[in-house]
């Protein structure tokens, strides 16, 4: 159980208005709805940071095939393409 003291501690923390004026309750209420917004906004910003390592791993694959298609991509047939992955029609 979560004292009066421990809750004002925690919403000092948290840096909630009006926090000296409440009471149990409403510290309660205080507190859980600090932390779920300071949640929400922690797991946001790791969203963005992960939308862009994918974006940024999606143009680096993207150009590398780009760049295999400019020289060439080897194909099943009889001819070697002399890079040791296939054979080019």
């Amino acid at each position: 159980m979560t004292t009066v003291e421990e809750l004002r501690e925690r919403a000092a923390e948290l840096d909630i208005e009006g926090r000296s004026s409440m009471n149990k309750e409403e510290l309660e209420a205080a507190v859980e709805a600090a932390e779920a917004e300071l949640e929400q906004e922690e797991g946001s910003a790791v969203s963005e940071e992960e939308q862009e390592a994918l974006e940024q791993a999606s143009d680096d694959a993207a150009a590398e095939v780009e760049a295999e298609g400019e020289t060439g991509t080897p194909v099943a047939s009889g001819e070697p393409t002399g890079r040791g992955v296939g054979f080019r029609r």
